[in-house]
């Protein structure tokens, strides 16, 4: 369908967001920047878990991690900042674009991180790879140490394949 006029207008509407001038000449169009508060003395071993399962830039810093990956490379970025009281998970979710989707699924569902909303299963209900490379999508809502034993932060991540039917890129193909 073609927009309506108040969503054409919030679509001209210019954004502060980090990046996005940059972001968007590579083609991405969404939130390119997140921050998230995680407990004290979990951000090394976050950022070594999205480094390990979804194939990300680390990048650490003093009680930070940042991890740099997307659509596009370098396109989007999630910052974990320690706090002493970190927010409590909301309820909310994020969504992201693998190209090593059939290996990130595998590398979750042998931690056992695998996760069904129930909201959601018209868009996806993925236990299998099978199923996941169906939906072209898949879930997980806990973060854990590579040994999967240790928790280290609760988000619902919906991780969907670069060939998903909603990613709106042209990507190259080589």
């Amino acid at each position: 369908r073609e927009c309506n006029e108040s969503e054409l207008g919030m679509a001209q509407v210019v954004t502060t967001r980090p990046r996005t001038d940059e972001t968007v000449k590579m083609g991405v169009i969404g939130i390119v920047e997140v921050a998230l508060e995680v407990a004290r003395g979990t951000a090394l071993q976050i950022g070594e878990f999205y480094g390990n399962v979804f194939g990300f830039e680390v990048e650490m810093g003093e009680g930070t991690a940042a991890v740099v990956g997307g659509p596009v490379a370098g396109s989007q970025r999630i910052l974990f900042q320690e706090v002493d009281q970190a927010t409590m998970y909301a309820g909310d979710h994020m969504c992201f674009y693998i190209s090593d989707f059939e290996g990130c699924f595998e590398r979750c569902r042998e931690r056992g991180l695998l996760y069904v909303n129930p909201r959601f299963t018209h868009l996806d209900d993925s236990q299998t790879l099978e199923q996941a490379q169906h939906w072209q999508a898949f879930r997980i809502l806990e973060v854990s140490t590579a040994e999967g034993a240790e928790r280290l932060f609760t988000q619902e991540h919906e991780i969907r394949s670069d060939q998903h039917k909603f990613l709106s890129l042209a990507l190259d193909s080589e």
